[in-house]
């Protein structure tokens, strides 16, 4: 008897191995799949990209995890960016440390990843709320644009990204001090938001707040090298100073007092 019970556990266990086996089988072949999927399609086609994520399940989540530790840099890109639109945002920091890549190639890739991941992290809807206050906000119907970020974060208040848009529409329409609470708020949600940093730096410029002005440019320039734009406004605001600390020590000059 005790030795059919042996033989009946170890055929379990057996059995249970074998199954766990062709479940890591299945795991690679259905998430090397839908990998080369994303890395194929149109990414204009919304519609095409939406459905590929629809198609990752849990059972790829294993394959797509190692790939993002193991797998060559394309794959890891990609597979960080499945995972975290399936809600596993802590793989977007590979994305994030490859905007520092030295391959030029790598950098824009990320970048268009990190854009993609930030517009869809609310969901398709909310996504396409942005995309018509983009497009309102381009046609110069500001107060429009504004209601409709207004109305998506009542609906999103969690959505860093219509944050960082509602703050484009602030400064487009000279308030100022709103849209660096707007880009503070998204920063706080999402930390990585380099967008953010850089629209409070200009608005904080329109504020003469140059010194915060300055920090915020640097954070932006910290997270993401390439921002050509931020090396620009920072200096400009050293400029700024400079200009500044010339004429306060002419102003100091012309005290009389001073010539004791």
């Amino acid at each position: 008897m005790m030795k059919k019970w042996f033989i009946a556990g170890l055929l379990i266990i057996i059995l249970g191995s074998l199954v766990y086996l062709l479940q890591g089988v299945l795991s690679v072949v259905q998430g090397q799949k839908v990998l080369d999927k994303i890395k194929r399609v149109n990414w204009k086609d919304r519609e095409a990209v939406d459905e590929i994520i629809r198609e990752v399940n849990p059972q790829q989540y294993r394959f797509l995890s190692q790939t993002v530790k193991n797998g060559n840099t394309p794959d890891k890109m990609f597979s960080a960016y499945l995972l975290t639109r399936k809600g596993m945002k802590e793989n977007q920091v590979f994305l994030v440390e490859s905007l520092h890549s030295e391959d030029p190639g790598e950098r824009r890739v990320s970048l268009e990843l990190l854009r993609d991941l930030w517009f869809n992290e609310a969901g398709p809807d909310s996504r396409q709320i942005l995309e018509q206050s983009r497009i309102l906000l381009a046609d110069g119907k500001n107060e429009e644009a504004l209601r409709k970020l207004t109305f998506l974060l009542r609906r999103k208040p969690q959505f860093a990204e219509a944050y960082s848009q509602r703050a484009l529409v602030y400064y487009t329409l000279g308030r100022y001090q709103e849209a660096v609470r707007d880009c503070k708020d998204a920063i706080e949600l999402n930390p990585w938001h380099f967008a953010a940093y850089h629209g409070m730096g200009e608005s904080l410029i329109k504020l003469n707040r140059y010194e915060e002005a300055k920090k915020a440019f640097e954070e932006a320039l910290v997270i993401n090298p390439d921002l050509k734009s931020a090396q620009l406004f920072l200096d400009r605001i050293r400029q700024l100073n400079q200009q500044r600390n010339r004429t306060l020590a002419l102003n100091l000059s012309l005290q009389p007092e001073y010539w004791v």
